[in-house]
């Protein structure tokens, strides 16, 4: 395998991308208001997306249990395993947590939860890394009143009627992400040519099958992803060059984008970059 640097947008109108728990299940932004999606958040997208396509993931969510086990202790605690580990093969029995479920061979995994607490083997390092999905323009949060027809319970002296507060959105953003996997660690962990593509279809799709209330069918996409290799397992640039070389601005007299399309991409200069082969996704 040879180093590969991905590159992606994330286009979110009147949704809640990414809740932030200590601040309400509000939208993530920073503290210039620009939108923020974690990036344990896009891990998971691609989890359950690579879930439902058939691979074994051992970092489920309770609602998407497919194996009985109640919980990754329960689902790591293969006989191959538990044998290794009664003969102190530790390493060994790590090897096969990362051939069973892709997203420890992809992403790794820390085991303090599960039976390696007695070793020193804390946890595995996976070859695919990614950064924070960060708005590329400031976003902006409303929080719309809602009113209940039906009464929930019968207290005296209440109306039919009752008025709160809805899920708070964004209007819209769009995140860029980016991230890359790295040969060497991919070779420990059996990540494979096959795994990588795996995971770029899973990137491409991570939305389709993942509405809910704050995230409405059809409120989330990727419209834009760069898949690049590179022709050495090093790699023949520095990712921050790669990076750069994507600009994407607002069209002229477009104030605050509502919409993907409401931006332009110049990568001419990715192109220019020699021994890069380059795929381009647009939706």
């Amino acid at each position: 395998m040879n180093k590969i640097n991905f590159i992606g947008i994330i286009s979110a109108a009147h949704c809640n991308p990414n809740g932030d728990p200590l601040l309400g299940n509000r939208p993530r932004t920073d503290y210039d208001g620009y939108g923020e999606i974690t990036d344990v958040c896009i891990k998971r997208k691609i989890r359950n997306r690579l879930q439902l396509a058939g691979e074994r993931i051992l970092l489920q969510t309770h609602e998407r249990i497919d194996d009985g086990c109640i919980n990754v202790k329960e689902r790591a605690n293969l006989p191959e395993v538990r044998k290794l580990l009664s003969k102190k093969k530790e390493t060994d029995a790590i090897s096969v947590l990362c051939r069973e479920f892709f997203d420890v061979r992809a992403f790794g995994m820390v085991f303090s939860m599960l039976p390696f607490k007695s070793t020193l083997i804390s946890g595995v390092k996976g070859p695919v890394t990614m950064s924070m999905g960060r708005s590329l323009d400031i976003v902006t949060i409303r929080d719309i009143q809602i009113t209940r027809s039906g009464n929930i319970t019968s207290e005296e002296g209440r109306g039919p009627e009752t008025y709160g507060m809805s899920l708070p959105k964004i209007d819209y953003g769009a995140y860029m992400f980016f991230g890359g996997i790295t040969p060497f660690i991919a070779q420990k962990t059996g990540f494979s040519d096959e795994d990588a593509e795996k995971l770029k279809a899973a990137m491409l799709d991570m939305f389709q099958t993942d509405a809910s209330i704050a995230r409405p069918d059809g409120s989330m996409c990727v419209p834009l992803l760069y898949w690049i290799k590179h022709e050495s397992s090093l790699g023949v640039c520095n990712p921050v060059l790669i990076k750069k070389a994507i600009k994407i601005a607002k069209k002229n007299g477009i104030d605050s984008p509502r919409r993907w399309e409401d931006y332009e991409v110049d990568d001419h200069e990715l192109f220019e970059i020699p021994k890069l082969t380059i795929e381009k996704y647009t939706l």
